[in-house]
């Protein structure tokens, strides 16, 4: 409880905008009641960069936070409401894509329309290239090909985990959200570290596809845990 309390003072006090993106992650990651009720009272009173946050922090808990961002589709803050949509966007649930179709369609206000037309058409053809599963790490081209980059060869096994861990840190965007895709069939727990640091990227389409892999593990019942203090 200490370390939620003191997330959320970090979101409230620091301005460094990526430290308080980072803590909402946190905070989703710890899950406690208090986290999530910080979480939501952010959605409710902060500034928007740190709204977004906080709604896609939410979107890691199918539990209270599912249920938080649909009830902040119906809050009267127009800003509460658009950063709920890109919450929302996150949520691997058909409810999702139809609330935010409705909202497309119905919302009194064009910045949350707009924001859901968004999510919908990101939704409906993605920026990435989706690659097929495979079981052994080392014969996929684009690993082979980063490794001949790096002036290494890509062997079966734990090596072929860590050039994967690797282009994570070291790729460049394309590489990364191809090796985010692939931790999905590894399980993740080994390369957490790097799939949180993605999830707080400024690039979009990188922490797009961080959160999808975040998504396909949990599903799968991988419990993936930050390791943010």
């Amino acid at each position: 409880e200490a370390s939620a309390k003191h997330l959320i003072q970090t979101i409230k006090n620091k301005r460094n905008l990526h430290s308080r993106q980072a803590a909402c992650l946190a905070l989703a990651s710890i899950g406690t009641d208090e986290a999530l009720e910080g979480l939501g009272h952010i959605l409710l009173e902060s500034d928007e960069g740190v709204l977004i946050a906080a709604a896609e922090a939410l979107a890691c808990n199918p539990d209270e936070g599912y249920a938080m961002l649909r009830d902040a589709m119906e809050m009267e803050n127009l800003l509460t409401r658009r950063a709920a949509v890109f919450g929302l966007a996150r949520v691997p649930e058909e409810w999702a894509i139809e609330i935010l179709e409705s909202v497309h369609l119905d919302d009194d206000q064009w910045v949350v329309r707009g924001a859901a037309a968004e999510v919908l058409e990101r939704h409906r053809n993605p920026p990435w290239k989706i690659h097929p599963p495979t079981d052994d790490l080392s014969t996929l081209p684009w690993l082979q090909a980063f490794a001949e980059k790096e002036g290494l060869a890509v062997a079966p096994g734990r090596a072929a985990l860590e050039m994967l861990r690797r282009a994570l840190n070291k790729g460049s965007e394309d590489e990364q959200i191809a090796a985010l895709e692939a931790i999905v069939w590894v399980g993740g727990e080994e390369l957490a570290m790097e799939l949180f640091q993605a999830l707080s990227s400024s690039e979009p389409h990188l922490r797009d596809a961080a959160y999808e892999a975040l998504w396909q593990l949990r599903a799968s019942g991988v419990e993936i845990r930050s390791s943010m203090p």
